[in-house]
């Protein structure tokens, strides 16, 4: 039963947590009144204030909606009544996320080892052979890599031949013990110290290249009985015949192939697999292995193109004279002789937006006066100008940080001051450069091989 709340903030919220939910089972249930409790929270709704009508209304749909909760039963055991021995059990984790909420979905997936089906033709040599695949099919199910199962079956072979040898040896000392020493008990702890010698010098042993090799011998005469039975023999080349071109074992082969050949194509694939094997259809598998590699996907995807934008009107106007539009920007500083002492000049260049042509003043230092007086030197050599562009106030790019620290512009100045001449001023978006690129590019050049003499003038 839910605790009767007022319609409030304060009471949504208290409903919410009331819910006990530790597994959050019923988290789809709870996320409408979340969802509504975000709203109210953007909305800047006080706690003790009224939701209003819209959200009251979805507040009453989700409470009617929560009285159904009663019968909703979660199971404190997942197995089925009908449940053998598992044979592999597997979790699948989805997971997505929206604008709304963050979503998940668990699903068990899993066989099980229930009785075999009895059927009236089938032989004793038969369900033989079939109890005999079983397992090896289940290894073969289990591992991703080539490499991998045959170092599993490798281990496999060898704790077999190991607790066949430690079975006989077992039988033998008993026997000597048993001759030797009357007490059962001093008997069966002797045997039993000696077999943990025994176990411990076996364990410690790693697999050799023959271990592997038999144990690739024991996969292939595997596939090769199941696909076409006791009668099958290698070919007169010595490669050895494979079946079903899309069985698990193949497919292992195949992408073990791929990737120790750093992900070749089809052709080179295939060339490496018929030194060793030969796998009927092996052209579509290959194929097919290529097509759900990751890495091959990556890296033969399709790179993505950018697209030029298109360029302001200013830039495509051929007809008009030279620095008809502009673009402007400052650089510097350079060290001047004036007098007995040295002071610091700054460089303003004027790029024309249409020609690319550059031409550089001198300014006095970085303040709005100094920017105006070198613009009104430029229009008075190189003619009236039509629009100026720029880098916004003191988002000025270049590589002195003394420049970047040191501009003080006064746009709105230089603005009003350039009107009366017909002067359109285009400010660029604030730490966007890139903007720029007409006059930025020209500017490191300016910068490092200035045209432009920087010893003391007639007019210093």
């Amino acid at each position: 039963m839910l605790q009767d709340k007022p319609m409030t903030r304060r009471g949504i919220l208290s409903v919410v947590n009331s819910i006990y939910d530790p597994l959050g089972f019923l988290a789809p249930v709870i996320l409408p009144a979340k969802l509504l409790l975000k709203e109210l929270c953007k909305e800047q709704h006080g706690w003790d204030k009224d939701i209003g009508v819209k959200h009251a209304k979805d507040w009453k749909i989700w409470i009617e909606d929560v009285t159904h909760l009663s019968n909703f039963h979660v199971n404190r055991c997942l197995k089925s009544l009908d449940f053998g021995c598992t044979a592999s059990a597997q979790l699948h984790h989805f997971s997505d996320a929206s604008e709304y909420a963050y979503g998940t979905l668990d699903r068990k997936e899993g066989s099980l080892l229930n009785d075999p089906e009895v059927k009236n033709k089938v032989t004793v040599n038969t369900i033989k052979v079939c109890e005999d695949m079983e397992p090896m099919n289940e290894l073969i199910n289990y591992h991703s890599s080539w490499h991998e199962l045959k170092r599993s079956v490798a281990w496999i072979l060898k704790v077999k031949e190991t607790l066949w040898k430690l079975k006989e040896e077992r039988k033998e000392l008993s026997r000597a013990i048993s001759q030797t020493e009357k007490d059962p008990d001093k008997q069966k702890l002797k045997l039993e110290q000696h077999m943990k010698k025994v176990k411990g010098t076996i364990g410690k042993k790693s697999l050799t290249l023959d271990d592997l090799v038999t144990a690739e011998s024991e996969i292939i005469q595997f596939s090769q009985k199941q696909q076409f039975g006791e009668d099958i023999e290698n070919t007169a080349e010595g490669q050895t015949a494979w079946p079903q071109a899309h069985s698990g074992v193949v497919t292992l082969i195949l992408r073990d192939i791929h990737q120790r050949t750093g992900h070749c194509g089809r052709s080179y694939v295939l060339a490496q697999l018929r030194r060793k094997y030969w796998i009927p259809q092996a052209n579509s598998a290959i194929r097919k292995i290529i097509s759900k590699c990751t890495t091959c996907r990556r890296i033969n995807g399709k790179v993505g193109e950018q697209k030029m934008a298109c360029l302001p009107e200013d830039r495509l106007l051929p007809d008009k004279p030279p620095f008809t539009n502009t673009g402007v920007d400052f650089f510097g500083p350079f060290n001047v002789k004036r007098g007995r002492g040295t002071v610091k000049r700054y460089g303003v260049m004027f790029t024309c937006l249409t020609l690319r042509a550059v031409h550089i003043e001198v300014a006095d230092s970085l303040d709005t006066d100094s920017c105006i007086n070198a613009i009104r030197r430029f229009i008075s050599r190189r003619g009236q100008v039509t629009i100026m562009r720029s880098d916004n106030g003191t988002n000025f790019v270049s590589s002195e940080r003394e420049l970047r620290e040191a501009i003080q512009l006064d746009n709105g100045k230089i603005e009003r001051d350039l009107q009366p001449k017909g002067i359109k001023w285009i400010f660029n978006s604030p730490a966007a450069s890139h903007q720029g690129g007409v006059w930025e590019r020209a500017n490191p050049d300016g910068e490092k091989n200035p045209q432009f003499p920087t010893e003391r003038t007639s007019s210093e």
